[in-house]
């Protein structure tokens, strides 16, 4: 097996080498733009050419950029990010790289591409082929690189092109930006690399490694790129995103953590993409805020965190996050701890530390008033090694008081079309508050923390406020036999505009035909309802 580089693999590589043979299948005029249905020439190969099928959108007020999108596979024409980008003016590129599937109109690959197909080869990206140039991360990095090239043709597209992919689409954005430094820039979103399968060892995980895997790619672009993750990923990929960013020797890489959140992005991370873009095509890149740094330190048997930040831009926030425990990442809690001001661009943290000996993770976020926020590494430690010695503290019985405001809540579900995917505090009857948000839903990874464990408690209780009779479902999650299971109960509760106690004992929750017997080993804690409803408190009894 030849073992091929990144400057191997793609040694002469020019994505305008073929023509493209564009072919309208049809367009439709929508409110502000114009969509055209459109298949285009991709690369050659023994075999036949790859005809691209994508989705053009033309807005009404083009400001000149163009922008090549690939979602993720299993969205791929999702409109969430294209509607951001065409209502800025952007004309957006959608690339198909699924290929064959239940649809009408899709990419046709040749037979000697097959596994590109996603849903005929599934597990196509577990696996690399003798040849990577097969394989289905470089196949779609040229689609990508193709769509470049079909926007650079079109008149109405006079400025530069960006690039943008998310989650699996995100794979392909740091290949793109490594073969074409004339991009404007990149935008990557959630997961920018993949669980490496045991099907790959040896000479095959070296190839992976040093030609397929996006790390060696970033140490080598020059275009500016923001990646943005979720801190609760189910694919635990912040821990890989954080090292991918720190790769990047350009200083043009700005990375953005979404705390306590999954698959969304949050508020600040939506705004960003729009800022971001907006820069690299039309202002001064050069002039957005820098990493922030932060350094653990043990002083007097205590944890503390230096933070460093750029204050060149006017800061409106600075957020310290903590985590402690050895969960994975998808199920941590993380943590805002207050950070004390010493000096211009300089803050320290004590933290406390109930379980020594396990893992403390932390990271800090800083708005600055132009509305972007920048996200520090990742830092990681183990406070026992450190001679830090463990905070004095009780198991808490008090989960949650309103008296917290919003706390570590969340919201982990929604699409952001109903509103902010950040929790606020409502006032409800008699002057009483609780936390709520717009979804009707708030998620908490507290109780996974070691000072919230449930030994000996038989059951929750909340107190939350209703306006009228309606459907409350609660989720927990517990950790059994090495994997993470749902266990839900849901209760109808009767009330108009009333303060209502609700107790939940462990053997009410069913995932399927499995009943939860306690409490002792959950993670997360999910409260959803049919509508508006606010938690003032939880406690463990």
């Amino acid at each position: 097996m030849e073992l091929f580089t990144t400057a191997t693999l793609w040694k002469n590589y020019d994505r305008r080498a073929q023509p493209l043979e564009q072919t309208v299948i049809s367009s439709e005029k929508q409110a502000d733009r114009t969509v055209e249905y459109v298949f285009f020439n991709g690369d050659p190969c023994a075999d036949g050419c790859t005809r691209i099928f994508s989705r053009y959108y033309r807005p009404e007020k083009a400001n000149g950029a163009g922008v090549v999108v690939m979602n993720d596979v299993m969205d791929v024409f999702d409109e969430t990010y294209v509607n951001l980008l065409s209502s800025a003016g952007y004309c957006v590129l959608v690339v198909d790289y699924v290929g064959k599937r239940r649809a009408e109109l899709y990419t046709v690959y040749p037979h000697s591409l097959t596994e590109a197909n996603y849903f005929v080869c599934p597990d196509a990206g577990l696996n690399l082929p003798d040849n990577p140039k097969q394989s289905c991360w470089y196949v779609w990095a040229t689609l990508m690189l193709r769509g470049v090239t079909f926007l650079e043709n079109r008149p109405e597209i006079t400025r530069k092109i960006s690039v943008f992919g998310v989650k699996t689409g995100a794979f392909q954005v740091w290949k793109a930006a490594y073969v074409d430094d004339n991009l404007a820039c990149g935008v990557a979103l959630f997961n920018s690399g993949y669980i490496n399968s045991d099907a790959l060892s040896g000479t095959k995980q070296m190839q992976y490694n040093i030609c397929i895997d996006n790390s060696p790619y970033a140490g080598d672009i020059r275009v500016p790129v923001l990646a943005e993750v979720a801190s609760n990923a189910r694919d635990n990929s912040i821990e890989y995103m954080s090292d991918l960013t720190n790769n990047v020797r350009n200083n043009s890489c700005f990375f953005a953590i979404g705390e306590r959140r999954c698959g969304l992005l949050s508020d600040d991370q939506i705004k960003n993409i729009r800022i971001f873009v907006d820069e690299c095509n039309f202002g001064e890149i050069e002039k957005l805020p820098r990493q922030p740094e932060i350094v653990a330190r043990e002083s007097g048997r205590s944890l503390f965190y230096d933070v460093k930040i750029d204050s060149s831009l006017g800061v409106s926030d600075v957020r310290l996050f903590v985590s402690e425990g050895d969960m994975p990442f998808a199920y941590k809690n993380w943590h805002r701890y207050p950070l004390s001001f010493l000096q211009d661009g300089s803050y320290m943290a004590r933290v406390n530390v109930y379980a020594p000996k396990e893992r403390m993770c932390a990271f800090v976020t800083v708005s600055y008033e132009n509305g972007f926020s920048v996200t520090s590494e990742l830092v990681q430690n183990i406070p026992f090694l450190m001679k830090v010695k463990p905070t004095d503290s009780a198991k808490a019985h008090l989960l949650y008081s309103v008296e917290d405001g919003v706390d570590d809540w969340t919201v982990l579900g929604g699409r952001g079309e109903k509103g902010s995917l950040s929790p606020y505090i409502e006032e409800g009857e008699y002057g009483l508050k609780g936390v709520t948000s717009d979804f009707d839903t708030l998620s908490t990874f507290k109780f996974g923390e070691f000072r919230y464990k449930m030994e000996g408690k038989s059951y929750i209780q909340v107190t939350v406020y209703i306006e009228s009779d309606m459907r409350v479902s609660v989720t927990v999650t517990e950790k059994r036999e090495g994997d993470y299971l749902n266990f839900t109960h849901s209760v109808h509760l009767r009330g108009y505009k009333e303060w209502i106690k609700v107790n939940l004992r462990a053997d009410e929750f069913r995932c399927g035909a499995l009943r939860l017997e306690n409490f002792d080993d959950i993670s997360c804690f999910t409260i959803e309802s049919d509508g508006k409803l606010l938690l003032n408190s939880v406690i463990l009894v």
